[in-house]
């Protein structure tokens, strides 16, 4: 008797502690469900729509690292500054536009309280953001991006026009990056020059291929001004459009810097650009490697 009366006392302590803990699962999703009803949505955007076509300068920076991202005559180039002098190459002309975009676009974003102005606390302090700088209304602006929340589903933002700290998604992310491969156009012919060039557009014969040929990044190395190229090649384009490419071994490297200079008599924007990027030994090779 005393053992089935134990084993029921036993049952009975379980049976009401699943019970027990049954009831603090249930009330932790009323709670949960109280918890979100607090939050304060606001739907609004990042940067201000009308600046979106008048902005042709971003900053991109973290830390000590700068990128810039500058349109010219329509065209998007990105770069940076290096010894007193300023590099520039193509852009990925969609990615920019894509980013301008999305923090144009309303979207719902949760308001959050900050006490005491603490932004530290959210990754938004000078040291620690992702900081975009643009210029519009002849002011410079920005938007800064933090921390990514405890569940890491969304990242803290703010924007410089006021002092409100909101929780956006993590749809921004992809564009939180300073490397220049990131953002430039990787093909040796840029694909964002206006028109995105085809094989059967080109006219000089012998460099099959060249069109899908990458570049390495841009190119820092200064030829002096008397050396000549070791090689050089122009192409001619169906359009009337040309690239001359001038082929520069980098002194004590197996890279080679190429300076580009394209031209369009006809464009509507610009007649002419200029800029630099560098190509692998195993590219220089494979460009040239008809030759006799």
């Amino acid at each position: 008797m005393k053992n089935g009366f134990a084993k029921d006392r036993i049952n009975i302590l379980l049976s009401g502690s699943v019970l027990f803990l049954l009831i603090i699962y249930l009330l932790s999703f009323v709670f949960s469900d109280k918890e979100i009803s607090k939050k304060t949505l606001v739907s609004t955007s990042l940067m201000n729509p009308k600046y979106m076509a008048e902005t042709d300068y971003l900053e991109l920076s973290a830390g000590e690292e700068t990128l810039v991202i500058i349109r010219k005559n329509g065209i998007w180039f990105c770069g940076k500054s290096e010894g007193g002098n300023s590099f520039y190459v193509p852009c990925r002309s969609e990615k920019i536009e894509e980013f301008l975009s999305q923090l144009s676009s309303r979207k719902n974003l949760e308001k959050i309280m900050v006490k005491n102005n603490q932004l530290s606390d959210f990754g938004l302090d000078e040291e620690n953001r992702f900081y975009v700088s643009y210029y519009a209304d002849s002011r410079a602006l920005g938007i800064s991006f933090g921390d990514s929340d405890f569940s890491d589903s969304g990242r803290y933002v703010k924007s410089s026009e006021n002092d409100d700290v909101y929780l956006a998604d993590k749809s921004f992310d992809k564009f939180l990056y300073i490397s220049l491969n990131q953002w430039s156009d990787p093909y040796l012919v840029s694909k964002n020059l206006g028109k995105e060039y085809k094989e059967s557009d080109v006219m000089t014969s012998g460099f099959d291929g060249i069109l899908e040929l990458r570049h390495g990044g841009i190119s820092t190395y200064i030829p002096d001004e008397n050396s000549l190229p070791d090689k050089k090649i122009k192409l001619e384009m169906g359009d009337t459009s040309s690239f001359t490419f001038s082929f520069y071994k980098i002194p004590s490297q197996n890279d080679f810097h190429v300076s580009v200079e394209y031209k369009n008599p006809f464009g509507k924007n610009m007649d002419s650009i200029t800029y630099g990027v560098k190509i692998s030994e195993w590219t220089y090779k494979k460009i040239f490697s008809d030759e006799k």
